[in-house]
């Protein structure tokens, strides 16, 4: 791809500091939004039928994002999903986190990393927007100095998503893009199909806390093995919000796929992740949040979260909608 200007502008002022934005875009005709404001992609459009269709829910003025509890295309940590208790132990320290969601922690916490202004620049050689953030130890109870990182790179239809972290000492890490997808371009998302490659969920606790057990798909409203829309038998809107265990053996092909109900659409998402949170709690938009498992923190059976100097946090997503 040639070199080509990628415009940066004022998005507004977050405590004493601008907030800006860059747009980048591709021969094809897809332009994607990314404010420095929680690393927020505020708006992605593609082409449809000569139009521009919105496919991502966003806000127009900065201040709508500051009240939002909802984490609407941002990029949320330093530990996204809910850790239960909001508590975890690390080398025989207790380390108590602040409680946003009844006595758990969830992504990160009420100032996480999604509730703070990165520093945004560019790569005009590569279209790419790549935005930085310092994180002291001790912030929202956690350990260690993290810098993040993440860029957001567009090649035609496609959207990689690259997010990392080094650290200054043994701490835990799992970012996520929490996009909010609507093909349509509008309306409510329960007729979207879905197709999620995992045979298995993890269970959930009644506070929504993930346990540590997995369980089989089969006869369950999670089995997404072959595409199928967001209703019940009844055909009532039917809500989601879990995490699946992505199938190891699937090769090249992508995780998930959501398709539009006009069929002209679809989403490819690709992930180095095992976990897929499916989220449609808004009803206006539906999130494929690939991430660690949840809980893992206190779960020793699942992958470990930790980060450390040596082995340093890398996470990589691709999602290609056209």
């Amino acid at each position: 791809m040639s070199s080509q200007t990628i415009p940066i502008t004022e998005f507004g002022e977050h405590q004493g500091q601008k907030v800006l934005q860059a747009v980048l875009k591709s021969p094809q005709g897809v332009a994607v939004s990314i404010i420095s404001y929680g690393a927020i992609l505020r708006d992605w459009q593609v082409p449809v039928a000569g139009k521009k269709r919105w496919v991502v829910l966003g806000y127009s003025i900065l201040d709508k994002y500051l009240q939002d509890p909802v984490h609407i295309g941002a990029i949320v940590g330093r530990v996204a999903n809910r850790i239960g208790g909001a508590t975890f132990t690390l080398n025989d320290t207790v380390y108590k986190l602040p409680a946003n969601v009844g006595q758990d922690h969830l992504h990160g916490g009420p100032k996480g990393i999604s509730k703070q202004n990165w520093q945004l620049s560019t790569d005009e050689k590569t279209n790419s927007v790549i935005l930085k953030l310092h994180s002291p130890a001790g912030d929202m109870g956690y350990p260690a100095d993290v810098d993040f990182q993440v860029v957001y790179t567009l090649k035609g239809a496609r959207l990689k998503i690259e997010m990392s972290a080094s650290v200054s000492e043994l701490t835990p890490i799992s970012m996520v893009q929490h996009n909010y997808f609507n093909l349509s371009g509008g309306g409510e998302v329960y007729d979207h199909k879905l197709l999620i490659e995992a045979d298995s969920y993890t269970v959930l606790s009644d506070k929504l806390v993930t346990t540590g057990e997995i369980r089989s798909v089969d006869n369950t409203i999670y089995d997404f093995r072959e595409p199928r829309s967001m209703r019940d038998t009844k055909k009532q809107g039917q809500p989601y919000d879990i995490n699946f265990v992505l199938n190891k053996e699937r090769g090249t092909a992508p995780a998930a796929q959501i398709y539009s109900p006009d069929k002209s659409l679809t989403l490819k998402l690709w992930t180095d992740r095992p976990g897929l949170q499916l989220y449609n709690g808004q009803k206006t938009g539906v999130c494929l949040e690939d991430q660690m498992l949840p809980n893992a923190v206190n779960i020793p059976s699942f992958p470990s979260i930790l980060a450390s100097p040596e082995k340093p946090y890398s996470h990589t997503c691709e999602i290609e909608i056209k």
